[in-house]
């Protein structure tokens, strides 16, 4: 009898640690990015958020759009948004993008800037090479700028 409760109880415990782990991973800040970091090469951890901001103006008729899908196995977009300067018309802003990483692997994020209905139109480009590792105590990102792996 005493075998078994002291068998729920270490039971317990670990459930309460792996839910601890759980929320705390959730809960992570996000990892902010910006055009500074386009070209570059930056490791994750699975379970973690990243936030990508580019400035844009929709009122030119540009817009960031994806070169290809990120590999959705790997990262996966959770929102977008658009986020004006000011409250004048006409003015610029920066576009946001959530994304969740969700296992390890590699995976690429590949933007341009161009208007939709034109051809070869891009006036900018976007891109990340992003290294996703398992979360070993929810670490914080870690950026590398050697791009001659490329």
């Amino acid at each position: 009898m005493f075998m078994k409760k002291h068998r729920l109880l270490m039971l317990s415990c670990l459930f309460v640690v792996f839910l601890f782990i759980i929320i705390s991973q959730a809960w992570a800040d996000p990892i902010y990015i910006n055009e500074d970091l386009n070209g570059k090469e930056i490791t994750v951890y699975n379970g973690h958020t990243m936030e990508l901001v580019l400035p844009g103006n929709p009122t030119t008729g540009y817009t960031w759009r994806y070169v290809y899908e990120p590999d959705k196995n790997l990262i996966i977009e959770t929102s977008t948004s658009y986020e004006s300067e000011t409250d004048l018309l006409g003015a610029g802003g920066n576009n946001h993008w959530t994304f969740s990483f969700l296992r390890t692997g590699s995976a690429a994020l590949a933007l341009e800037y161009c208007r939709p209905w034109e051809n070869n139109s891009a006036i900018k480009t976007f891109n990340l090479k992003i290294n996703i590792l398992a979360n070993p105590d929810n670490q914080d990102i870690i950026v590398k700028t050697n791009t001659s792996d490329w």
